[in-house]
C-alpha cells in the first residue's frame, strides 16, 4: 500500500479516536446529555471541514488532468457553409423530420475556426452532429434549406435540448436569418444546465456533518464543506466542464473551443439529458464511470 495511503488511515482513525475521547471528556465532567449530541455535532463539523481541506489536498485531481470525455454514442459528423450543396441539406431535412430529439449549441468565446452553431439530431443508435457556419452570405436556395430545417427542429412536438439561456440561442439563429421565433408556436426546449444542478443536488446530497445538510438537505450554500460540490451559493450556475468532470471523472475540454471539441460539448449536454430524464442513481454513475475505465483499458492494449 501506497505510504501516503496509510498517512490518510491513520488520520482518520486518529480524528476518531480524538471524537471519542471528546465525548468522554464530557461525561466526566457532568456535561448536560441533552448538549452532548449537539457538542458532537460541532466537533465533527470541524473535523469533517479539516479533513475536506487535507483530502483535496491530497487526492483531488485538476478538472484536466482527468480522462478525456468519451460520447456516449459514436456520431456522425455533417458540416454546412455557403458552398453545401442543396442536395446534402436535403437529406439532412429528411433525417431531422423523423427525430424528436436535438441539441443546440455555440460558442460565445468569437474564433474564427468556430464561427459554428452545433446541432445534434439524437437518433435511438448513433448522432448527426451538425455544424452550420454563421454566415450572411448564404446563397438564397441554401439559406431557406436552412430555415426549413429549423422550423423543423423548433417544432413544439420536438424536444430541443440546450445548456443556458434559450434566448441567446434564438437570438444567434435570428441575427443569421436561420430561424424566426413564433410566439404563438412554444419552443420545447429544456436547460439541461438548470435541470443538472437539481438532479445533482437530490443525487449527491450533503454528507452526514456539513454544516450546510442541517439546514437544507440539497440546495448549494456558503456552509457546505462537501468536496463532491463546488457550488457554494444557491445561485451559483453549473459550467458544462464541471458537470462532466464532477459527474463522471472525464475531462470535457473546452477553453479554446473549436469544431471538434464543439462536437463533444453538446454530445456531453445530450448524456445529461439522458441521466437527467432517467434519473440515474449514484450507483448507475459509478456503473458508467466503470465501464469507461474498462473500455479505456482495452484501447489501451491495442
Amino acid at each position: 500500500m501506497d505510504f501516503s495511503v496509510h498517512i490518510n488511515i491513520c488520520l482518520a482513525l486518529f480524528i476518531k479516536v480524538l471524537g471519542c475521547s471528546f465525548l468522554l471528556v464530557l461525561f466526566i465532567h457532568g456535561y448536560d446529555w441533552s448538549n452532548i449530541y449537539l457538542q458532537r455535532q460541532n466537533y465533527f463539523s470541524i473535523m469533517e471541514s479539516f479533513m475536506d481541506k487535507w483530502f483535496s489536498k491530497k487526492q483531488q485531481r485538476k478538472l484536466n488532468d482527468l480522462p478525456k470525455y468519451m460520447p456516449l454514442q459514436p456520431y456522425r459528423c455533417i458540416h454546412i457553409d455557403e458552398l453545401t450543396t442543396l442536395s446534402n441539406i436535403n437529406e439532412l431535412i429528411r433525417t431531422a423530420a423523423s427525430t424528436t430529439k436535438f441539441t443546440l449549441f455555440y460558442s460565445n468565446v468569437y474564433l474564427e475556426e468556430n464561427d459554428y452553431i452545433h446541432l445534434e439530431l439524437i437518433q435511438n443508435s448513433f448522432s448527426l452532429m451538425v455544424s452550420i457556419r454563421r454566415s450572411l452570405e448564404y446563397p438564397p436556395d441554401v439559406l431557406e434549406q436552412i430555415q426549413q430545417l429549423f422550423n423543423i427542429i423548433m417544432d413544439s412536438s420536438n424536444r430541443v435540448y440546450i445548456w443556458g439561456n434559450i434566448n441567446n440561442m434564438v437570438s444567434i439563429l435570428e441575427k443569421y436569418e436561420f430561424f424566426y421565433r413564433d410566439m404563438s408556436h412554444p419552443i420545447n426546449y429544456i436547460n439541461i444546465q438548470k435541470q443538472f444542478k437539481q438532479w445533482y443536488n437530490n443525487t449527491f446530497i450533503h454528507h452526514h456533518y456539513c454544516q450546510q445538510q442541517l439546514k437544507f438537505n440539497t440546495i448549494d450554500g456558503p456552509l457546505c464543506s462537501c468536496s463532491y460540490r463546488p457550488l457554494k451559493s444557491i445561485n451559483e450556475e453549473w459550467e458544462i466542464n464541471q458537470a462532466i468532470g464532477y459527474t463522471f471523472g472525464e475531462y470535457l475540454y473546452h477553453d479554446t473551443i473549436d469544431n471538434i471539441i464543439s462536437k463533444h460539448i453538446f454530445s456531453a449536454i445530450s448524456t445529461l439529458a439522458i441521466v437527467i430524464e432517467q434519473q440515474w442513481t449514484r450507483e448507475q454513475v459509478q456503473n458508467y464511470i466503470q465501464a469507461h475505465i474498462n473500455l479505456r483499458q482495452i484501447r489501451g492494449k491495442y
